[in-house]
């Protein structure tokens, strides 16, 4: 990207929820102040303001600021069509799919990730399994469990397969685990 921005403030992914969480909300409140300031000076070049967006985007959902943050991916995936790139344009719409998903409008989500899984075969093993692997945390909210671990498994192998970097791996490991887990909780004393 020609701007230059901010790191994204670090983050961990809840054991639990499966979901992105801040280290520190008070820098996730910083970075989002600062990247949508960024985006108010305009004169971004369509790949730099898609980028931005994304990650703004992502910021302003793990915040729970939900309705702006459908409101900035929607823009990123209008963008990203006009872009006639197909990857980025399936990309936005995995992030906007995952907004809808954490809003708990499963409707919506379910709509989207069943269009995006449809068309995810015609893409690289990265895209495949990056939609697999969130099509996975949504089939998890719903407490879908057996589906979540199908789809977390397959994204496990396509990053195995492709020599993914590790951390996307183990968050498919340990995505897979946790879904597993959930189908028969062990109750045994």
């Amino acid at each position: 990207m020609s701007t230059d921005l901010p790191a994204f403030p670090a983050t961990h992914t809840d054991p639990l929820t499966l979901h992105e969480t801040a280290d520190d909300p008070d820098a996730l409140a910083t970075y989002i102040d600062t990247m949508r300031e960024r985006l108010a000076v305009g004169e971004l070049d369509a790949a730099d303001e898609l980028e931005l967006r994304a990650l703004l985007g992502g910021a302003l959902r793990m915040a729970g600021w939900f309705e702006d943050a459908l409101a900035v991916l929607d823009d990123a995936a209008v963008l990203a069509g006009r872009a006639g790139d197909p990857v980025r344009a399936h990309t936005a719409l995995i992030r906007l799919a995952h907004a809808h998903q954490w809003r708990g409008d499963f409707a919506t989500s379910n709509e989207m990730f069943d269009g995006l899984l449809a068309d995810a075969p015609q893409y690289s093993d990265r895209v495949r399994a990056f939609t697999l692997q969130h099509a996975g945390e949504n089939a998890y909210d719903q407490q879908r469990f057996s589906l979540a671990a199908v789809y977390f498994s397959a994204a496990l192998q396509l990053r195995q397969q492709d020599g993914a970097p590790e951390d996307e791996v183990e968050s498919s490991r340990r995505a897979w685990a946790r879904s597993t887990a959930c189908i028969e909780p062990d109750h045994y004393p």
